[in-house]
């Protein structure tokens, strides 16, 4: 019975000094000290900005095309079809799947990782 009273009060001890250390840590700072960067901030500070960014049309099934962004000589995305919607066709033409290929790539330029494509944006592209 003595040993278990020693464990609970050794127990108790460590839970109040965590307890203690936990808020003299952490009193008075706010959960997020960094401020949350605005899109010029993250578009300047892009590690992509100036970065060899390619991309090549790749066939796809059932006649249609998608693209390869490729970065400093390796592929960094592989997209046989649209992206966004369900399937494995890709776009009709070449020209459609280039205009997205570039459009992707405007993106990571600009920071955005991964480089989500919409279908509002599809639309917007004319793609669709």
């Amino acid at each position: 019975m003595t040993k278990n009273i020693i464990i609970a009060i050794q127990s108790v001890a460590i839970i109040v000094l965590c307890w203690l250390l936990y808020s003299k840590t952490f009193k008075d700072k706010p959960i997020n000290e960094q401020p949350i960067p605005n899109q010029k901030e993250i578009e300047a500070n892009s590690p992509y900005k100036n970065a060899n960014l390619t991309f090549e049309l790749v066939e796809s099934e059932n006649a249609t095309w998608g693209y390869k962004i490729i970065l400093e000589g390796s592929a960094m995305i592989v997209q046989p079809n649209k992206p966004g919607l369900p399937g494995n066709e890709g776009f009709k033409t070449k020209e459609q799947a280039q205009k997205v290929a570039e459009f992707v790539i405007s993106k990571i330029r600009k920071g955005q990782m991964p480089p989500t494509v919409t279908i509002e944006e599809l639309r917007e592209l004319g793609v669709l």
